[in-house]
C-alpha cells in the first residue's frame, strides 16, 4: 500500500489508506495527509467502507480531492460480478458489485449521518433499510440520450443510451439497462436501429445542431402499458412516418407514442410542444383500487 506521508495532493499522486465511510454520492471517503500534514478527505470511486486501497488522484477543485481506486490491498466485504456490462462507465449504478445486504447497511448509515450532521449532539433513530423484492428492473421511467461515438474507428456514428459518469458530452450505447424492464429495453433497441436505418443525426449541444435529442420511456407496471416519447429538434421529417407503426409492431405494449419538440440549447428533455403519433395520450397505472393516468 502507498505510504501515508505528507505530500501535495494533486492530480496523479498516489495515496493509500482505508475507506472510512461513504460520501453522499455513493463513493468512498478516506483521509490523506496534505503538504502541511493536515488530514484531507479524498473521495474515491470503486471503494467500500473498510477497504484498504491505493488510489490515484484525478481531480482537485474547490478544495475537494477526487481519486480512482488503482489497487485493493484488502477487501472489507465479498464482491459479486455486476450483472450490467455498462457498470464501469455509467454513472447510474455504482454499487452493483457489492452484495445487496451490504448496500442496505450503508444506505441506513448515509441517512443516519445526514441527520447527525443536522442535529449535533443527538442520536437519531433510523430504522433498517427494507429490502425490495426486485433489486433490478424496478424503474417505471427511463430517459435516454442520442449522441455520437467520440473517438476510434466508429467515431461520429450515432449512439443511444446514457451519459458516461461525470461527462455531459459523452453518451455511450446502452445494450440493456438493468434498471429497466425487458419491454423498455426493446423500445431502446428498436429506436436506435430505426434512427441508424434512416441515417438521422443526433443533437449536438456544443454546436446546437442535429435532430434527435432524447427518448423518454414510461411503463405502467400493473397494466404493462408503455408510453414512448421521442424528443427532437423539429418534428417535420420523413422518417417519422414509419416510427409509430414500426415501434408498435416491435413492442405491442406501446400504448402511447408521442413526439415532442425542444429547440432550446442544452441537454434537457423538456418539451415546447408535444403531439400524439399513435395510441392514446396517457397510460394507466393501478395502485390498489385506484387507477392513475
Amino acid at each position: 500500500m502507498a505510504e501515508r506521508t505528507r505530500q501535495k495532493l494533486e492530480r496523479g499522486v498516489l495515496v493509500g489508506g482505508v475507506i472510512e465511510r461513504l460520501h453522499t454520492d455513493g463513493r468512498g471517503v478516506m483521509t490523506a495527509l496534505n503538504g502541511a500534514g493536515d488530514e484531507k478527505d479524498v473521495v474515491v470511486r470503486g471503494a467500500w467502507p473498510g477497504d484498504e486501497i491505493d488510489a490515484q488522484i484525478r481531480t482537485k477543485r474547490k478544495g475537494r480531492v477526487e481519486a480512482e481506486t488503482v489497487a485493493v490491498i484488502r477487501r472489507a466485504t465479498p464482491r459479486r460480478r455486476p450483472p450490467c456490462l455498462h457498470v464501469w462507465e455509467c454513472g447510474g449504478c455504482r454499487w452493483q458489485h457489492w452484495q445487496h445486504v451490504d448496500q442496505l447497511v450503508q444506505k441506513r448509515r448515509l441517512v443516519e449521518d445526514a441527520f447527525t450532521a443536522e442535529m449535533p449532539g443527538r442520536e437519531p433513530e433510523v430504522r433498517d433499510t427494507l429490502r425490495v423484492s426486485d433489486e433490478f428492473t424496478y424503474r417505471n421511467k427511463m430517459e435516454f440520450t442520442f449522441g455520437r461515438v467520440n473517438f476510434g474507428p466508429d467515431a461520429g456514428q450515432l449512439v443511444l443510451g446514457l451519459h458516461r459518469s461525470g461527462r455531459f458530452d459523452w453518451v455511450f450505447d446502452v445494450v440493456s439497462c438493468h434498471l429497466a424492464s425487458e419491454p423498455v429495453n426493446r423500445v431502446l433497441s428498436w429506436v436506435r436501429d430505426w434512427a441508424k436505418r434512416h441515417r438521422l443525426t443526433p443533437y449536438d449541444q456544443r454546436r446546437h445542431d442535429g435532430l434527435l435529442r432524447h427518448l423518454v420511456v414510461r411503463e405502467a407496471r400493473t397494466t404493462g402499458e408503455v408510453m414512448v416519447n421521442l424528443v427532437v429538434a423539429l418534428d417535420d421529417f420523413a422518417a417519422l412516418d414509419d416510427f409509430a407503426p414500426g415501434l408498435i409492431e416491435a413492442v405491442p405494449t406501446a400504448a402511447s407514442v408521442l413526439v415532442s419538440v425542444n429547440t432550446r440549447r442544452g441537454d434537457t428533455a423538456i418539451a415546447e410542444s408535444t403531439r400524439m403519433l399513435a395510441g392514446k395520450p396517457t397510460i394507466t397505472e393501478r395502485i390498489g383500487d385506484i387507477e392513475i393516468e
